[in-house]
């Protein structure tokens, strides 16, 4: 009883925590996916931002005839607007499009991981480059 209501408790959290943002969309090309940020968690330092990210995910199937588990990934990213690179640091997937519904999974990634990497043209990051750099 009691680990069930943690559950309960936990999982109203997360909706509340989805809820309580007002992402907003990012302009992206009509093949991408839906994107938005969070303008609250955004940070800049010199030619470097930091923020979080939601990335809806297509419906699909992970084994044919099973829905996928989860619809949209949150991450914790930096993008240095100078340098062109970007860096994630975590990951959040949830099981509703937005950032919203249950957490089906997390990943932090390891220091390689980490490391910034090029932004490639027509990606999630040159996206985001193009709306948050300026």
């Amino acid at each position: 009883m009691r680990s069930a209501l943690v559950l309960a408790l936990l999982a109203l959290c997360a909706g509340v925590h989805a809820q309580e943002r007002e992402l907003q969309r990012v302009p992206v090309s009509r093949q991408h996916d839906p994107l938005y940020f969070d303008p609250a968690t955004v940070l800049r330092s010199g030619t470097r931002v930091s923020f979080r990210y939601v990335l809806d995910v297509p419906v699909a199937f992970d084994v044919p005839g099973r829905p996928r588990r989860w619809r949209s990934n949150e991450a914790a990213a930096v993008i240095d607007c100078a340098r062109n690179t970007f860096s994630i640091e975590k990951v959040v997937a949830y099981a509703g499009p937005a950032g919203s519904g249950e957490v089906v999974g997390r990943h932090s990634g390891n220091a390689a991981e980490r490391e910034p990497a090029p932004i490639a043209a027509d990606s999630t990051f040159d996206f985001l480059a193009r709306f948050l750099c300026k």
